[in-house]
Parts: C-alpha cells; sequence; structure tokens
C-alpha cells in the first residue's frame, strides 16, 4: 500500500517544481497509474494557483537571498520540505515559494477554448515546465481532459489530465514549432498513453 503522508510530500514538491531529474520522473511515471496520486496532486496544485502571486522578476540576488533566509543553506532545503513541514507554514510561506521557483515570463504561451474547456499555457524553456491556468474544465461525465504536445513530425506526448498547477515535458520533446491538443479520453486519462479520440482543441505555442 502506498505511503499516503509521503504522498502528500512529494505531491507539494512537484507541484512546486522541486522535484527533478529521475525523481521527477518517477513521479510522473506513478501519476499515470495511480489515480488517488493524481487527486493529491491536483489538491496541491489547485491550493498553489488559489495563492497564485502576480509574475514578479526579483533584482539583483533577490531570489538567493530569499531562499538563504527562508529555507538556510541549500543542503538544508530538502530536508525542510521532506519534513512536510511546509503545510504548517501558512499561506504567505507558500506564496513566497511560489515567487521564488517560478519565472517571471514565459518562453512559449498557447490558449486552449473549447466546448468546456478554458485554459492558458505558460512554458519556461529552461527547466521544461508547462504551467496551467485553468478557468474551466467541465469534460463530459465519466470523461477526462488529457494535455498532450506535440512536436514537429512527431507523436503526441501525454502531459496527463488537464489540471491547474505545473507539468514537466519529457526530456526531448522539442519545443520549436510545438502544439498543444486536449482530447476527451477516460476518466484518469488515456488507458494506453495514446490519444484515443480527436483532439477538441489544438493550439500552438507561440513565443512569448
Amino acid at each position: 500500500m502506498a505511503d499516503r503522508n509521503n504522498d502528500q510530500a512529494l505531491a507539494g514538491e512537484y507541484a512546486m517544481g522541486l522535484l527533478q531529474g529521475a525523481e521527477a520522473r518517477v513521479f510522473e511515471d506513478r501519476l499515470t497509474r495511480d489515480p488517488d496520486l493524481r487527486a493529491i496532486y491536483a489538491a496541491w496544485a489547485d491550493d498553489l494557483t488559489a495563492m497564485d502571486p502576480p509574475d514578479l522578476a526579483p533584482p539583483g540576488n533577490l531570489q538567493d537571498a530569499l531562499n538563504l533566509h527562508l529555507f538556510g543553506p541549500p543542503e538544508s532545503l530538502w530536508h525542510k520540505l521532506r519534513g512536510y513541514v511546509v503545510l504548517g507554514t501558512g499561506v504567505a510561506a507558500l506564496g513566497l515559494v511560489g515567487i521564488v521557483f517560478w519565472p517571471a515570463s514565459p518562453d512559449y504561451t498557447g490558449t486552449l477554448v473549447a466546448s468546456g474547456l478554458d485554459m492558458d499555457a505558460a512554458v519556461y524553456a529552461d527547466d521544461r515546465r508547462l504551467r496551467v491556468r485553468l478557468d474551466v474544465s467541465d469534460a463530459p461525465e465519466g470523461k477526462s481532459h488529457e494535455l498532450w504536445i506535440i512536436a514537429v513530425d512527431a507523436a503526441p506526448v501525454s502531459l496527463g489530465v488537464v489540471t491547474h498547477g505545473n507539468v514537466t515535458i519529457p526530456a526531448g520533446v522539442s519545443l520549436v514549432g510545438a502544439v498543444l491538443a486536449v482530447t476527451v479520453e477516460a476518466e484518469g486519462g488515456s488507458p494506453d498513453g495514446t490519444p484515443t479520440t480527436t483532439p477538441i482543441v489544438v493550439a500552438p505555442l507561440d513565443a512569448a
């Protein structure tokens, strides 16, 4: 049985963009197979989006100073977050985390609007993060909206069920000339990692 307390901490780290490399890939793989974990992640993403501050570009070394003040030396950051005490630090601390870890200006943007769906996407090329701002995602009963990225001359790659928050674009997917698409899939997403229906909307990733 999965350790749900640990899953809460992992989902929080992933939603804030703190899981990197192999850890992030393992978590993403589990998201495709574990509906309970997807629900935990969605709750984190919703909470962070609700507290989303305006995009700010900290001057000079302010970001490093904020990191040091909030978390201490770099080697202590993971220890503090792994201890799950982030849940007790309050809304203000989470808001500051959002400022520290979310860049101010995206490299690419896209807007996807269709019946029952209204979302904006911002892509940050440096860490391959796609940040979703979701206004509406009303899939038909028993179905889910699934988000895909399609590079030039490549097959669609699933980015998971549409939800608020951050998604990591897999390595190897070229962002230049790529498009985003949304399909209506079985609840929880496509069972085999490929689209089973025609997209309800396709939008290019435009250079910001």
